[in-house]
């Protein structure tokens, strides 16, 4: 059971000094936003003792991350200088738009931590980015290229931070990936990929497979790393409004992807099972708008659906924890002499274990404040016609699709490009784009 105390209230809706302090049955509802101070009273902190300190700060911005995203307080006396806090998530499913803010702060929070980086690259990563009166439609000629020198990676890195969605990495085996457009000198980014390890647990992608059975759990131990998860894809403007997304999984799908992964981990001995894993034969990608993804949905080649629609998350995970909340948590979990291991193959997501030990240990339930009601939409993509029944161990025989990477391209051209531009108002939404309005530094100076 959590508690917190009275100082961390406010009192112009409480009515605070007028409460009886001998009565324990005075409640007060609402949203968090409504209930707590948006700044921490320090000086009321100056006076704990270290441990008691670092509790009540984590305690504090878990709940201003609450407030942040809408939940809702209920707050009873306990006759103490403390009262007993219960949460209830909002009452209606976020729209696209809501999580989108939901997800801008943390965004921007790793932007700022990033800053000199930012600052330093930019010069270099601008010369990849190109004005939309330099590009001609029905040119453009995507290549695929795996990440490998220092510049290829910082170029993906400045790229993932201009997406919405709040950058995050795999622990694990990971490949990243640049599509550029070879029809220009200067071979300008269309968009990025990456791969990682797969999750270990998404129940609607097990049932899918078949791996909802007890007799299959040692199966999916040993055969889940013959799949990786496609948990970067994004699009760059100007080619963004040219259907670029969509690009981006037709060319996830290709051979060239799959012959990229034998390649990189042909002589490599996996950390868990020490044994060489060079074939794939699935990717998992998940939207976090749900099932009605405008890039993954209708995504067809050769009268194949490429990415199969199975079903959503529980909307559950550390989306709605910030990275000020984290740091409390780890400066509180140090403060009682805990440390969480941050070392591949100790066990899930390092992030989402810290966070479930600081709530537990402050007596909130982890279980609950976890499910931030994000759901994401799950896609399945076969490279492979018998992949269900390798990965179920049925077989040792992978029939791989002949899904070459310049046919994918060919097919997106016709397909998608050109009823794209057939659309005059998105040419000319390509043609007023400038790229000097994805420089992260004006962020970064708004922020100042």
């Amino acid at each position: 059971m959590a508690e917190i105390p009275l100082y961390m209230l406010r009192d112009e809706h409480l009515n605070l000094q007028e409460m009886d302090s001998n009565k324990c049955n005075q409640e007060w509802c609402g949203p968090l936003n409504k209930l707590i101070l948006p700044d921490l009273p320090a000086a009321q902190l100056q006076y704990q003792e270290e441990t008691q300190a670092a509790r009540l700060r984590a305690t504090f911005h878990l709940l201003q991350d609450f407030a942040q995203h809408g939940w809702q307080g209920r707050l009873s006396r306990n006759g103490t200088e403390n009262v007993v806090i219960s949460l209830s998530t909002p009452d209606t499913p976020l729209s696209k738009q809501q999580i989108r803010k939901a997800m801008e702060p943390r965004r921007l929070e790793l932007i700022r931590r990033s800053a000199e980086w930012i600052r330093r690259t930019e010069p270099m990563v601008m010369q990849h980015l190109v004005n939309g009166t330099q590009i001609v439609p029905l040119q453009i000629n995507p290549e695929l290229e795996e990440c490998r020198s220092q510049k290829q990676h910082d170029i993906f890195r400045y790229c993932r931070f201009l997406s919405s969605v709040p950058y995050s990495e795999y622990v694990g085996r990971r490949m990243r990936f640049l599509i550029r457009d070879a029809a220009l000198p200067s071979r300008p980014i269309i968009g990025i990929a990456a791969l990682g390890s797969s999750l270990l647990q998404i129940r609607c992608r097990d049932e899918w497979i078949g791996w909802n059975t007890s007799e299959l759990r040692d199966v999916k131990k040993l055969r889940i790393a013959y799949m990786m998860d496609l948990y970067v894809a994004v699009s760059i403007p100007p080619y963004s409004h040219l259907l670029g997304g969509k690009l981006i999984c037709y060319a996830m799908a290709s051979n060239e992807i799959r012959k990229a992964f034998e390649r990189k981990y042909k002589h490599k001995v996996t950390f868990s099972r020490k044994r060489i894993v060079k074939d794939l034969v699935m990717l998992v990608t998940t939207s976090v708008y749900g099932q009605h993804s405008a890039q993954y949905n209708r995504i067809r080649y050769k009268g194949n659906l490429l990415y199969i629609p199975v079903g959503e998350t529980a909307g559950f995970g550390t989306l709605h924890i910030s990275q000020d909340t984290f740091s409390a948590f780890r400066d509180m979990l140090s403060a009682e002499e805990t440390e969480i291991s941050h070392k591949f193959g100790d066990g899930a997501n390092w992030r989402l274990r810290v966070v479930r030990e600081g709530m537990d240990r402050l007596g909130f339930d982890s279980d609950q404040c976890l499910r931030h009601g994000h759901s994401r939409g799950v896609y399945v993509v076969p490279l492979a016609r018998n992949a269900r029944e390798f990965l179920r161990g049925e077989t040792d025989t992978i029939q791989y699709f002949d899904y070459s990477f310049e046919d994918l391209v060919s097919y997106w051209r016709k397909r998608w490009l050109e009823m794209r531009i057939r659309n005059s108002e998105i040419l000319q939404r390509v043609r007023n784009f400038r790229a000097d309005s994805l420089r992260l530094t004006r962020l970064l100076d708004n922020c100042e």
